[in-house]
């Protein structure tokens, strides 16, 4: 038998291990980058050819991973809302699962940051929180129940089904759907935040550790409120800028005589 000192820093490694590895991360592409680029009005810079193979080897590979990912959580919960009402699908029935390989993947998504400070970019504030987070969010789910409940596969379900048109926006950039990823990013989180309400006002969930449900509830909370705010700020003004400006004849009359 494990003895509990042991157990306990493991559990505490998995919940820590993502922000620590995230600001590491961060903290040496950032420095790298300021060394590389001292000039802090500099543009971005285009990446080699190899690099730029790179970043795109690891943008397909992340696409094609979602792709798996959604599929694997669509066929899991349709097997148990085939078989079982709402509730005990979404509360008793524990789910196989790809749990490990997605939490691993929350790690190879840090290489983002140094692709960014390649090219002289800083990441926004929201991606690097972002980072930081959603590692720690998937091992909190893990390391604070027995077993992870199918509500664990609704969030993987709506986060892989986002990550593989952003993925893939990244691979081979797509201006025009740019806004529906950054509405779809924003989405997901209200869709995770009404799934978790629900399954605390549930009595059928009350087994299920509260505490577990209200801290995904406080980071999908965060998540969404940010990635609206994203859009507005990369979206709202561009709209305003795009609507024509009125026209008044009697100006132009004026202007003509």
């Amino acid at each position: 038998m494990t003895p509990p000192t042991l157990l306990h820093h493991h559990l505490l490694a998995r919940l820590l291990g993502p922000p620590v590895a995230c600001l590491a991360v961060h903290r040496c592409a950032d420095g790298w980058r300021r060394r590389q680029f001292p000039n802090p009005t500099s543009r971005h810079e285009p990446l080699s050819p190899p690099l730029v193979l790179l970043r795109l080897a690891h943008n397909v590979l992340m696409s094609t991973y979602s792709v798996f990912a959604f599929a694997v959580c669509v066929q899991e919960l349709w097997k148990r809302h085939s078989t079982l009402g709402v509730k005990d699908a979404l509360c008793r029935t524990p789910c196989a699962t790809t749990v490990p390989l997605w939490e691993m993947s929350k790690y190879w998504e840090l290489a983002d940051l140094w692709f960014l400070a390649l090219a002289n970019k800083s990441p926004r504030k929201l991606i690097t929180f972002h980072h930081m987070s959603a590692g720690m969010l998937t091992a909190a789910n893990l390391v604070l129940r027995k077993q992870p409940t199918p509500l664990f596969h609704y969030a993987v379900l709506a986060n892989s089904f986002v990550h593989i048109g952003v993925y893939a926006h990244f691979a081979r950039p797509m201006p025009h759907l740019r806004r529906v990823i950054t509405a779809a990013q924003a989405c997901q989180h209200l869709f995770v935040v009404a799934l978790l309400v629900t399954t605390l006002l549930l009595d059928e969930c009350a087994d299920q550790p509260t505490h577990a449900y209200a801290f995904s509830l406080s980071i999908y909370v965060v998540y969404a409120i940010a990635f609206a705010r994203l859009y507005v700020e990369l979206h709202g003004k561009r709209v305003r800028r795009n609507v024509p400006l009125p026209t008044w004849p009697l100006c132009h009359k004026a202007k003509v005589g």
